[in-house]
């Protein structure tokens, strides 16, 4: 392999291993938003999985990345592998299927402006989390899979 080639290739798995790097979240990064005060609303059941990515608890929808608002007293486990509800005693884990009452606050970009969702629900989106899409999550369990 010629010098140049040889440079070119180290400087593509360097770009490739940078690019990685920046794109996974490392538990200790998460943004978890929890609400200040319960809320009511939120009613429609959801079934999705729970992720952490671009140090966001997200889900993934049809139109795309959303982030999760939490009720009170949700919080990371110990281990940071997922989510433990205080008021329900229940745990639930990224990567896994998941139920819930959820309530689209914006989607699509359409809805609730950010700015009405942070003074609302007393929370600050922020960390490069997705703001077109928003949902409020709660009472939350684990799928059987």
């Amino acid at each position: 392999m010629s010098a140049t080639r040889r440079a070119i290739t180290t400087a593509v798995a360097t770009a490739a291993m940078t690019l990685a790097a920046a794109c996974a979240t490392g538990p200790s990064e998460l943004h978890l938003f929890t609400i200040a005060k319960p809320a009511l609303g939120g009613e429609a059941l959801f079934h999705g999985m729970l992720l952490a990515k671009h140090g966001c608890v997200i889900v993934n929808q049809a139109n795309g990345e959303t982030t999760i608002l939490f009720d009170p007293g949700v919080a990371l486990t110990e281990n940071r592998d997922g989510l433990r509800d205080a008021r329900t005693g229940k745990t639930v884990h990224f990567r896994k299927l998941i139920r819930g009452g959820a309530a689209d606050l914006r989607s699509g970009g359409r809805g609730w402006s950010v700015a009405d969702i942070e003074g609302f629900f007393g929370v600050s989106i922020d960390g490069g989390c997705p703001t077109g899409n928003v949902m409020r999550l709660h009472d939350m369990q684990e799928l059987e899979q």
